[in-house]
């Protein structure tokens, strides 16, 4: 769902939600606090503007902003006299050349080439209204809050493309509406609609041209204007699929209960399969009343197993009993419940882990990884695998990476969930992110432990491994990190062995200095010897001042 942009409570038809936009008008203000910084550079017209301000040159898309908010864009002298032609053109008798002079002011961004395109929106032609209304949706954001109504007012216009166009213009009409609301509150833009703007609006939702209603259904969020709830549920019954589809949801949540209730019977015995899915859609998110949960109950038979499936979980949104849940499961174990439904399912079932914990077992061998990983996750997260670790073991092995994380994040998450037996195998495994967790695993080890584990590691084939493991043991000073470090200084990779002089470095420790030497003595042409003797040279130094 789209918010609109507002600092005040509304709905998608007019009532009930708020959007505070406080990122919104932090924006507004920093570009008004611009505006008013370079507009003394660009006081004289004979004056150039600085480059950085040339808005119109497209360095900055100057759309995006209402108009107030910005510099003034500077016209070069043939720019003035073009516009001026074409103002003169605006007064000619032929339609034809009005439209054209309307499409060329559109281009221009400045106040004397827009106030006549708007003025236009309002030509007796419908030829020049089109031409007019193009140029202002063009315009985007960047439109005047002046051409808000007029447009508006065009949703009622007698020409159907006309009508079209505005009513697909809404959200944009309206979000310049708000804006305007932030930063001039106290303008003519910002009062409530005309009467007469209202009830174009709300005819428009009955235009006898399908695409017209359907703008209206869809762009209604955006409208702030109270509809008639009956209005909703006539649209159930509108000739457009496309419309009593959009309209569902808006009849679901405003118009009379037992009204609603009434038609959505009637839905529910329908050939149209989109529509008994989105009614079970709709249902599911209205609460737990009988009428509703016996529709979804119906619903539950349907012979489209989606729709059959969504009712399902609806009535398990509200019940999350066994009997339910096991319907459920039988559906997903046969393939009669989609994926996106199936992992909903998974989410339902945290409400309720007693009554769902008995299906897990059947659920976390399932062949869709995705659904996999869904069960897992439950089964780790309600404690089944607590005294389990053959189970634990499964999952580390587990073709997908999200479960073997998951395994190793469970593991990690507390003392003693870990036997040797599940660590040797661990420590052997084909997978590198099980191998790697390893590392984290031993923060929870005692120190005589994780030293052990960690100086395996230190043999691990893959590079990245090792230097964990040595970085971890070093830092964290286990028993035995000296000697690992002077053995890791003779890696045969050299990245490793410069890690390990590094640490050797930042780690002193008793014996480190003769570790060095012996490196050199057998190492003398390594690329490392240089930093080795100045590390060497320190240390001389050092003494000799102690």
């Amino acid at each position: 769902m789209f918010l609109p942009l507002t600092s005040t409570s509304r709905c998608r038809n007019g009532v009930g939600f708020a959007q505070p936009a406080v990122l919104f008008r932090t924006l507004i203000a920093s570009l008004a606090l611009l505006a008013a910084a370079v507009s003394p550079a660009l006081r004289a017209d004979d004056e150039e503007p600085p480059t950085h301000f040339k808005f119109q040159s497209g360095n900055i898309p100057r759309d995006l902003f209402p108009p107030e908010v910005l510099p003034p864009v500077r016209l070069t002298e043939e720019e003035r006299l073009t516009i001026e032609r074409a103002r003169q053109d605006l007064k000619s008798d032929l339609p034809e050349r009005r439209a054209g002079a309307v499409m060329l002011l559109g281009k221009y961004e400045h106040p004397s080439a827009r106030e006549p395109v708007v003025e236009a929106l309002g030509d007796p032609s419908a030829r020049v209204r089109r031409a007019a209304l193009v140029s202002v949706t063009e315009w985007n954001r960047g439109a005047p809050g002046e051409a808000v109504i007029p447009v508006l007012n065009l949703i009622g216009d007698e020409d159907a493309d006309i009508r079209r166009n505005a009513s697909a213009a809404v959200p944009t009409m309206m979000t310049i509406r708000r804006t305007y609301e932030l930063i001039r509150p106290n303008s003519s833009t910002t009062q409530p609609l005309p009467a007469q703007t209202r009830a174009i609006l709300i005819r428009a939702f009955s235009d006898e041209d399908a695409v017209v209603r359907r703008n209206m259904v869809n762009n209604a969020y955006a409208l702030g204007v109270d509809l008639p709830p009956q209005l909703w549920l006539a649209l159930l019954d509108d000739p457009d699929r496309q419309v009593r589809l959009s309209a569902l949801p808006y009849a679901a949540r405003h118009a009379p209960n037992q009204a609603f209730l009434q038609k959505a019977a009637e839905i529910a015995q329908r050939e149209d399969r989109a529509e008994r899915l989105q009614l079970a859609r709709e249902l599911s998110l209205r609460g737990a009343n009988p009428e509703n949960q016996e529709l979804l109950r119906l619903l539950t038979d349907d012979a489209d197993e989606e729709v059959a499936a969504e009712a399902l979980l609806g009535r398990l949104r509200y019940q999350p009993n066994r009997a339910l849940m096991k319907e459920a499961v039988a559906r997903i174990l046969q393939k009669q419940m989609g994926q996106e439904q199936a992992v909903r399912f998974f989410r339902l079932i945290r409400i309720a882990p007693d009554e769902a914990a008995p299906f897990l077992p059947s659920l976390i061998t399932l062949n869709d990884a995705v659904l996999r990983r869904e069960a897992v996750a439950a089964y780790l997260d309600f404690g089944l695998a607590a005294n389990k670790p053959e189970a634990v073991k499964g999952f580390l092995e587990d073709p997908s990476p999200e479960v073997r994380q998951q395994a190793v994040n469970y593991l990690s998450s507390a003392t003693g969930l870990a036997n040797d037996a599940l660590i040797e195998d661990m420590l052997f495994s084909e997978h590198l992110d099980v191998r790697r967790g390893l590392i984290r695993l031993s923060a929870q080890m005692p120190p005589q432990q994780a030293s052990d584990l960690l100086l395996d590691l230190l043999l691990d084939e893959n590079l990245q491994i090792r230097g964990h493991a040595l970085r971890e043991a070093v830092e964290r000073q286990l028993p035995g990190w000296p000697k690992a470090l002077g053995a890791t200084l003779r890696d045969p990779d050299f990245e490793l062995q410069k890690l390990a002089l590094m640490l050797m470095f930042k780690y002193p420790y008793e014996g480190n200095r003769e570790d060095m030497i012996s490196f050199l003595k057998d190492y003398p042409n390594s690329p490392l010897s240089k930093l080795i003797r100045a590390q060497l040279g320190k240390m001389e130094e050092s003494n000799k001042d102690t």
